[in-house]
């Protein structure tokens, strides 16, 4: 069992990760769930950060600022640090140099292990299926 994603708002594989509106929505109903993670590709340039293309998961949604809580995964670099929605979204349309596609966002759910796998094996697993949804397979 591996988990399941894809870019929301047009659909896996989309050339736009869909509008400000459908980000908003997508968070809004991610971040109210605790089976689901939201994780977001974009510009780092766009935020003002050095380096560009960067993966973080969405870690919380403050509706009256219309705020999102990135969760960084280079915690040296940058710590967890709210961005204003609307800019995050910008920040997913810069184009990726390699594809030529805008970046967007990924809705992950983990699926139940098969009877007899373990949870490490199950893991290591998920984590390469995540690899080949990200990377169109290149990873493996």
């Amino acid at each position: 069992a591996s988990p399941r994603g894809g870019c929301c708002g047009s659909g896996g594989g989309a050339d736009a990760p869909g509008s400000v509106e459908a980000l908003r929505r997508t968070v809004g109903d991610a971040c109210g769930r605790g089976d689901v993670v939201l994780a977001a590709t974009y510009s780092r340039k766009t935020l003002g950060q050095t380096g560009d293309g960067h993966f973080s998961p969405i870690g919380g949604y403050d509706a009256a600022s219309d705020h999102v809580l990135l969760l960084d995964v280079a915690r040296f670099k940058y710590p967890p640090h709210w961005v204003p929605l609307p800019l995050l979204h910008e920040a997913m349309l810069e184009l990726d140099k390699t594809t030529g596609k805008a970046r967007g966002w990924a809705l992950l759910k983990a699926e139940a292990l098969p009877a007899g796998v373990a949870a490490q094996e199950g893991d290591l697993a998920r984590a390469g299926a995540v690899l080949d949804r990200i990377t169109c397979g290149r990873c493996s």
